[in-house]
């Protein structure tokens, strides 16, 4: 005994759900729910809602939280790099006759 596989129908006057055998797919039979006549075919694909927008959208801003949370401290460490170069390549060079190097601290009486 095969059993018949059940395709998930809506009838076109009461747009109520019902099942119907695969086999029958196209042909008119009354509904279950009104009587009226209507035609066998699957159910629309349901509609696009607003919580799976309102959750893309969320996933997106997220997504730019994360991007700006990574860049602007990626940057800020170049930039600092870039200043500490520069402060060290205009630092005076100056060479010492073996007393110990101060700091750019005073010495102390």
């Amino acid at each position: 005994m095969t059993r018949a596989k059940h395709l998930k129908g809506v009838c076109s006057h009461c747009r109520l759900p019902f099942e119907f055998p695969a086999h029958s797919i196209g042909l008119t039979a009354q509904c279950p729910h009104c009587g009226q006549p209507t035609e066998l075919l699957l159910a629309p694909p349901p509609a696009d809602t607003w919580a799976s927008r309102r959750l893309i959208a969320w996933t997106i801003v997220a997504g730019l939280v994360v991007a700006v949370g990574v860049i602007v401290p990626l940057a800020g460490l170049k930039f600092f790099q870039k200043k500490l170069e520069e402060r060290r390549a205009n630092q005076p060079v100056t060479t010492t006759t073996g007393s110990p190097p101060t700091n750019g601290l005073p010495k102390k009486p």
